[in-house]
């Protein structure tokens, strides 16, 4: 019991009324075994000490209270009532004593052991919403005991959940919803049955569960069987720190998107793949790691399917979601609440080769666990053909080192290739036509200047080309 300030009760001396009722305290666990006297702990033993009646006949209520700095915590302490009438009656106390009883000051040790913190703020999901997510929020638990060898024991363990940053929307067991408003406090559930733990779990927080984006916040209180309470604060925000853990509740997907290469391009050098990451709406968790993954799609050398990371090899039948071989890391933060992080990762030396097409694909994870879908599906990421080889080119008209005269003077004239060489295929073809005599280069229109190699010509077709001759001067080459 808590403080003590006096031990009473009932006595009847029959008929003949009552005369007195003695009281003896003797401490038997936690300290030395010896008698109070009013005054002090003594050896004597079998001292009683006379306490104050409120009557003499019938049931007449009694009273003891020289009992300042009689009682210390966690102490075992037995009573012995000797009673006498007013015949000189004695009721003598059981050798075993009246009752024994337990001094508890000391409020319970209580904790929250999930939600779980560092963060301050941790952030969950549902895996009946979520299937992937391994970061679940659909309990509470903690431990609790009562502190010291003679402890009374726990007696009650209360659980409120807030809905809001506001914290004035509670959970209510009656309707198993948010749905009490106010300022206080509001306890909805004693879930102490026994031992040093205690857990609450509502079928209603797995499905339909919480509401995506909203900051939740636990709280807990426990007494123990003397009546200590680990707090009485009634305001959210004095309640001590050690008895309330916020968390945040996010069920939205995260998503990532490849930047480069941009999808469907040809490209001739590529150093590095990169990209960014979301995780949209409002009160997000935030995202928190990234990962690439690249698929060698077609190509000559056929060698189609993902690169696992570790052996340089395109190995991988399916990445399918990271972790594993086929997803590299390539961007994490210890930061809560991203909306999103930039990703990038270097191309492996030696990796991509020349008329070959591969894919790059992205997925982001964020803090409550939640996965990108399908990041790895067909028409996901950004597809690129990878071509380090110049094209072919060859003139068919003029032919080397001939003479023409104007009725011979075909079309300027050839072909263009590029299957075996990159296979990115033909975008322009260009002519440079130079005046050998007055060295100059021809325009595109019916103009000569001196601009050399910035006179290249744009011809018409591509695997076959062909452009008008401007006029040329005669006798010149």
């Amino acid at each position: 019991m808590p403080a003590l300030a006096s031990i009473s009760g009932t006595a009847n001396g029959d008929l003949s009324g009552l005369s007195k009722v003695e009281v003896r305290i003797q401490r038997i666990a936690g300290g030395a075994d010896e008698d109070w006297t009013g005054s002090s702990w003594t050896a004597l033993n079998d001292h009683y000490s006379t306490a104050t009646l409120s009557g003499i006949t019938g049931n007449v209520d009694w009273s003891y209270t020289d009992l300042s700095g009689a009682f210390t915590n966690n102490q075992v302490y037995r009573l012995f009532l000797q009673v006498t009438d007013l015949a000189g009656h004695v009721r003598t106390a059981p050798v075993g004593g009246d009752r024994d009883f337990k001094y508890d000051q000391s409020a319970p040790s209580l904790a929250i052991s999930f939600p779980a913190s560092p963060p301050t703020q941790p952030a969950y999901s549902n895996d009946a919403i979520n299937a992937e997510a391994v970061r679940i929020s659909t309990y509470t638990w903690g431990t609790v005991s009562d502190p010291g060898v003679n402890g009374s024991g726990i007696s009650e363990v209360w659980v409120a959940m807030s809905s809001g940053v506001a914290e004035n929307v509670w959970w209510s067991t009656n309707t198993n919803t948010f749905s009490v408003n106010q300022a206080a406090i509001y306890w909805s559930s004693n879930v102490y049955l026994s031992g040093n733990n205690w857990i609450y779990a509502p079928a209603q927080w797995r499905a339909p569960g919480f509401s995506d984006g909203i900051d939740y916040k636990v709280f807990v209180r426990a007494r123990d069987k003397a009546g200590n309470w680990t707090s009485v604060e009634t305001a959210p925000a004095a309640f001590p720190a050690g008895y309330k853990q916020g968390f945040k509740y996010d069920v939205t997907r995260p998503t990532a998107t490849v930047a480069v290469p941009v999808n469907g391009s040809d490209v001739k050098a590529i150093t590095a793949f990169s990209g960014n990451s979301n995780d949209p709406g409002t009160g997000v968790s935030g995202v928190s790691y990234v990962y690439a993954a690249v698929e060698h799609v077609s190509g000559p050398d056929g060698l189609i399917g993902w690169l696992n990371w570790g052996t340089g090899l395109f190995s991988v039948a399916a990445p399918g979601y990271p972790p594993g071989p086929g997803w590299a890391q390539v961007a994490s933060t210890t930061v809560d609440g991203m909306t999103s992080l930039s990703w990038s990762t270097p191309v492996p030396a030696g990796l991509l080769i020349s008329s070959n097409t591969y894919r790059v694909a992205a997925v982001a994870l964020d803090k409550a666990s939640n996965v990108q879908q399908n990041p790895a599906a067909g028409g996901a990421g950004a597809a690129f053909r990878y071509d380090n080889q110049a094209p072919v080119v060859n003139s068919t008209f003029p032919l080397t080192n001939q003479a023409y005269n104007a009725a011979g003077l075909q079309a300027l004239a050839g072909t263009a290739n590029d299957g075996t060489t990159g296979a990115s295929g033909v975008k322009t073809v260009e002519v440079l036509l130079k005046d050998t005599i007055f060295n100059s280069y021809w325009r595109g229109d019916g103009n000569f200047d001196s601009g050399g190699y910035s006179n290249w010509v744009t011809v018409a077709g591509k695997e076959v080309w062909s452009r008008a001759w401007p006029t040329l001067q005669d006798n010149h080459t």
